[in-house]
């Protein structure tokens, strides 16, 4: 019987040769330990540098992210100071006449002296401040005290706006008071009384668009102005189609004048702007304390702010027929220094941010330019500091 070839191939399995080894088999070589550590040492300087752009980088957008944040809330905090400090004094539409007392020097405010200014009583206060604060206090709202500061550790001021239990109240910085007529007016819908000229009747508006009746109570001052008068009166009463009226300087309900429906009513706001840390912060933070006419509330408003710095520009000159310039002569550096402040007719404003996150470039000592002091010292906090500032002038007093 016949066999077939024996072969020496099996599936898959080349042929050996005489040597007994596989066909290229001298060509399988790994690589050296010299050629393995060489590999690695270029791969550590690529991880180094690919390291390095992501650690640079992420600084950067650290960096970046903070300032836009310090400017994001300076700006914020810049701008509700100045609006509150532009719309001090505000009553109405009859502009910054001038209201002398004795001599042409003595005061001059947007009213003119039909206006009706509250005595110290019983009744709460737009503001905390009382007339054994400062003397400019004795009355609710006057010339006098439209624009105020406080300097930094007044012990009697910082006792009379209260305590809390969210925060603490800072003693290294000046306080500011601001007081004038909202933005939030209501036309009146007719005059006061067509047929008796009543000044006792009520003020009848058009509607309650901001809700004052809901809001209201024996409290509520509101500020009643056309272009020739204005007084301030607390209302005792309050709908969505008329206001009734007390003056607060006595139980009365007669008006010195007489309002048609070109007049406008407006409550009456109050702000008190102060530093102040909270207890789940380690940093400051600007506070506001906000009269709106009925209730006071307290309120954060921008986080980080570690140093304020107010000076108060002052009118100390007048023009020939005796009116004041309404030009700021003099900037006064502290609120002790003011002689008169129904003649400030703008307010510097000067803040030191900090960043919310630490670990960045240590800073130097940081000043608002123009305090010529040091506001905030050299820290090692690792925190960046930015200086920003802004002067306001006093729209209602500045002949505008």
């Amino acid at each position: 019987m016949n066999m077939p070839p024996v072969s020496h191939k099996h599936a898959g399995v080349p042929l050996r040769s005489s040597t007994g080894l596989r066909p290229f088999a001298h060509l399988q070589r790994g690589f050296s330990l010299i050629e393995l550590m060489v590999a690695m040492t270029i791969g550590l300087f690529l991880l180094g540098a690919v390291a390095l752009v992501y650690t640079t980088t992420k600084t950067g957008f650290v960096h970046a992210n903070n300032t836009v944040r310090m400017a994001e809330d300076a700006n914020f905090a810049l701008d509700m100071i100045s609006r509150d400090v532009r719309m001090a004094s505000f009553a109405g539409c009859i502009g910054s006449s001038v209201v002398k007392t004795g001599t042409p020097t003595a005061v001059y405010s947007n009213y003119v002296p039909g206006i009706i200014l509250p005595v110290a009583g019983t009744d709460d206060k737009t503001h905390p401040f009382s007339s054994t604060v400062a003397e400019e206090f004795g009355t609710i709202f006057s010339a006098r005290n439209a624009v105020f500061g406080f300097d930094k550790n007044n012990t009697a001021a910082l006792t009379a706006l209260g305590t809390s239990t969210a925060y603490t109240k800072s003693t290294d910085y000046p306080m500011l008071y601001v007081a004038g007529g909202s933005s939030q007016a209501v036309q009146l819908s007719t005059v006061m009384d067509a047929t008796t000229t009543s000044t006792t009747s009520p003020l009848a508006i058009t509607s309650d668009p901001y809700k004052w009746a809901a809001d209201t109570g024996k409290s509520t001052y509101f500020i009643v102005s056309d272009c020739n008068n204005a007084e301030l009166f607390r209302a005792s009463a309050v709908s969505s189609s008329a206001i009734s009226h007390l003056t607060p300087k006595n139980t009365a309900t007669t008006f010195v004048n007489l309002y048609k429906s070109d007049a406008l009513v407006m409550p009456l706001t109050t702000s008190v702007y102060f530093l102040a840390t909270s207890t789940k912060s380690k940093t400051p933070s600007l506070y506001r304390r906000y009269f709106n006419g009925n209730s006071a509330n307290f309120e954060e408003i921008a986080p980080n702010v570690e140093a304020i710095d107010f000076q108060y520009g002052e009118n100390t000159t007048n023009n020939a027929t005796g009116d004041p310039t309404y030009l700021a002569d003099t900037y006064r550096t502290t609120a002790a220094t003011v002689t008169d402040w129904s003649r400030v007719v703008s307010v510097r404003i000067g803040l030191i941010l900090s960043s919310e996150d630490d670990g960045l470039a240590p800073e130097t000592s940081k000043a608002v330019p123009w305090t010529n002091a040091t506001d905030f010292a050299a820290t090692s906090d690792h925190r960046l500091r930015r200086a920003y500032s802004t002067t306001v002038s006093i729209r209602n007093r500045m002949g505008l």
